[in-house]
């Protein structure tokens, strides 16, 4: 077995190539998507068809939240934008929003979009928290006025009100509840790209692992497995040292990848430094395991090429290594996600970024990863050994 092992780590190099690009991938998407520019303010076109005090106030508290560049244009105007692309969306506040307000009456807010993107749910975000606090504000001053009314107060005494209930509101906020849960540190400040690199890390480190177990096919073709059966060598040993090598070299990859992160973007996932590298071998082997049963499928290197960014892709897709997948609705893509070793992995995985949560709570889903890896497992060798 370490002749074999000795024999892959003198081989490494002419893989190393596509092994450091792999590493490479992970950081620069990191700086691009995750954040490392600097967080932009994107453009959001506005139509006011309202124009009352209370769209006013709407479009001064999503420009409080200092994540779109507002400009109020023309319904048609905003219309081309989006279809044209030059925009990803725009706000239609409608006629009749004054009137639901008062009235405490259901409202539509329009969103104008031409395609589906998270960028949607953060302006949603964003959008319910300032209707929130409009409608709250309204409700305040209308139960102010009520009260002063008795007392024979002027339908003026409404403005001034209403702009100390503003200002009020603006300096010391509403009620603010600080939440920790009981067991778990309280995690660090977790930034946009703290979340979207441990994605990348994990799609990325899941292709040296793949390919790497997936040798033995090219073995095969060079007939050195062949040779390998009739020596004294045992199979198990054959597979053990084929997996070995693939685990400590996608092992040395995605710590690697973490020191990079710590290093160039500050990034520090958890404080968990043992569960971090318990969950990472698991997700290793169990990725070894779906790189067996998919080498198990086909014959030649090409082959396993060609099907393994399929699998991988969409099963990372599924299992929310692309997005958050709380943003899926569909049960059925729900509960095709819970079939992935790649749910199983982020589950664990935020865990450990948002509570910083101790071993013994990432143990279930650490666990269902590992049994996922001895399935695969299981049935590649069983494919492999049985009679052709």
């Amino acid at each position: 077995m370490m002749a074999i092992l000795y024999a892959k780590f003198m081989g490494l190099k002419r893989n190393l190539s596509w092994i450091l690009l792999m590493a490479a991938f992970p950081m620069i998407l990191t700086f691009f998507f995750g954040g490392g520019m600097g967080r932009e303010r994107k453009a959001l076109p506005m139509v006011n068809e309202d124009q009352s005090v209370y769209s006013t106030m709407l479009i001064e508290e999503i420009q409080k939240s200092n994540a779109y560049d507002i400009t109020e244009i023309e319904r048609r105007e905003a219309e081309r934008l989006v279809r044209e692309q030059e925009a990803l969306f725009s706000l239609v506040i409608p006629k009749g929003f004054m009137e639901a307000i008062e009235g405490e009456h259901k409202t539509n807010i329009m969103i104008i979009r031409s395609i589906e993107t998270l960028d949607i749910y953060a302006l949603q975000s964003v959008l319910n928290s300032a209707l929130q606090k409009v409608a709250t504000e309204r409700k305040i001053v209308a139960a102010g006025m009520e009260i002063l009314s008795r007392y024979g107060a002027e339908a003026s005494v409404e403005e001034r009100l209403s702009q100390v209930v503003s200002s009020k509101l603006a300096s010391d906020g509403m009620i603010t509840v600080k939440a920790k849960t009981y067991g778990e540190d309280t995690a660090g400040r977790l930034e946009p790209r703290t979340s979207s690199s441990a994605g990348f890390l994990l799609f990325f480190s899941m292709y040296p692992l793949t390919f790497l177990v997936g040798d033995i096919l090219e073995d095969k073709k060079l007939l050195i497995w062949n040779r390998l059966i009739i020596s004294p060598v045992s199979k198990i040993k054959m597979y053990s040292a084929n997996m070995v090598f693939a685990f400590i070299v996608g092992m040395a990859q995605m710590v690697l990848l973490v020191i990079l992160n710590k290093v160039i973007f500050n990034i520090t996932w958890t404080q968990n430094t043992m569960g971090l590298i318990l969950l990472l071998g698991v997700f290793s082997f169990t990725v070894i395991g779906l790189g067996l049963l998919l080498s198990a499928f086909v014959k030649t290197p090409q082959q396993l090429s060609a099907i393994a960014p399929i699998v991988l892709t969409s099963t990372s897709m599924l299992g929310g290594l692309m997005w958050p997948v709380e943003i899926i609705t569909n049960k059925v893509l729900l509960f095709l996600a819970r079939l992935t070793p790649q749910f199983w992995a982020m589950e664990a995985f935020n865990k450990l970024m948002y509570y910083n949560a101790p071993t013994k709570d990432i143990l279930f889903p650490v666990m269902v990863l590992f049994l996922i890896g001895i399935l695969f497992l299981g049935i590649s060798l069983k494919i492999r050994e049985s009679p052709q």
